[in-house]
């Protein structure tokens, strides 16, 4: 049976690491946790799970010291954690099975993506988020993370030759729970120091600016978003299609907000075309959103031309604007009913996706939908 190697890094987790390490247990054939430079309990309750502790100086750069705690794991594969995920016991049961196939496999199977399950704050328009992440690969040397933040092995091993597959199974993660990260600093502060310092090294880095953009965004930045959002999105070709697909539908957002429903439906497209509607939520309400605009949009147009007082060739005008918005509408029950079956979105969001459903219905009436 392969040997795992469970890997973190930690700086001041004593809030959440009990419970990380506890979900390994049993699961990990040695714990390996590099420290940053805590100030509290955290080297001691790793410790007391049986962890062997490595202390590293912090250099603002999270590849950096993901990689020496591979550099540490002597196991024949590594599950890279977070001090604030959890193993589900599901997950931890099916694991040694799963790493027995894959050294079956041929060609052998070198890494293996999960579902990275993270709950939502209040407020946002789904209660989760979920989505692949590569954390459970092969210990090999050449496999180390690449980026200073949000940092990612997987190009390492595409670089490699490597194969890398997918799995069903889930890792809880519950950092977007609270604002701050490790002794309590602010977690916008954080990332964009370190954002800002690898973009000044490296302009043209995609994925950088996309991350920036949300970044501004979370912040309540919406002009400055747009612009590091469109940055992303003109260097597209250089990120991978999750990215592209939140880079466009952040996009759609912005225009939407603007009052730019055209703009907002072709970034809407555009985060579908990367990531079809069944694993891209926020897309794909984004899209049924943007129809809804446009088709209000051509209806109010419709009816100005109906006007008594106007021209007779203006109603040919109406017709054709009230075919345009009939058009929209349809397009955005045919999204609405699609999002039904979503099991990700929050309340508010899917109240307020049921009442603009109810509304194209009304308008539509029973057995209508768009040429």
């Amino acid at each position: 049976m392969p040997r795992l190697s469970v890997c973190l890094i930690t700086k001041n987790e004593s809030r959440d690491l009990a419970r990380c390490l506890a979900s390994v247990r049993g699961l990990a054939d040695e714990i390996v946790v590099v420290d940053t430079g805590s100030t509290d309990d955290t080297v001691a309750i790793a410790q007391a799970h049986g962890a062997r502790v490595l202390h590293h100086a912090w250099r603002h750069d999270f590849a950096d010291a993901r990689n020496v705690s591979l550099d540490a794991a002597t196991g024949d594969w590594v599950l890279v954690l977070d001090a604030d995920d959890e193993v589900p016991s599901d997950t931890a049961a099916q694991i040694p099975c799963l790493l027995a196939e894959a050294e079956r496999a041929r060609p052998p199977i070198d890494g293996l993506t999960m579902l990275y399950h993270s709950p939502m704050p209040a407020g946002e328009a789904v209660a989760f988020t979920e989505y692949p992440v590569l954390r459970l690969f092969r210990n090999r040397p050449e496999f180390r993370f690449r980026q200073a933040i949000h940092e990612q092995v997987l190009p390492a091993i595409q670089a490699a030759g490597g194969r890398v597959d997918g799995c069903a199974l889930r890792l809880t993660h519950y950092g977007y729970l609270r604002p701050t990260v490790q002794g309590g600093q602010a977690r916008s502060q954080r990332d964009r120091e370190i954002i800002e310092g690898v973009l000044r090294r490296e302009p043209d880095n995609a994925y950088m600016w996309f991350q920036l953009g949300a970044l501004a965004l979370r912040e309540g930045h919406p002009g400055e978003a747009e612009l590091y959002l469109e940055r992303a999105s003109r260097l597209a070709d250089r990120l991978g299609p999750t990215e592209r697909a939140l880079t466009e539908r952040l996009l759609s957002g912005l225009a939407y907000q603007a009052g730019d429903a055209r703009a907002a439906l072709s970034h809407a497209e555009a985060s579908l075309a990367a990531e079809p509607g069944e694993r891209n939520t926020l897309g794909l309400l984004s899209w049924a959103q943007a129809h809804v605009a446009l088709g209000q949009r051509a209806a109010d147009d419709a009816a100005a031309a109906a006007r008594p007082d106007l021209p007779p060739q203006a109603y040919s005008e109406a017709l054709i604007r009230l075919d345009v918005s009939r058009k929209h509408f349809a397009a955005a029950r045919r999204g609405y009913a699609q999002l039904s079956a979503a099991t990700d979105l929050a309340t508010a969001a899917r109240d307020q996706m049921a009442h603009n459903r109810q509304l194209c219905e009304q308008l539509l009436g029973p057995g209508h939908d768009a040429l």
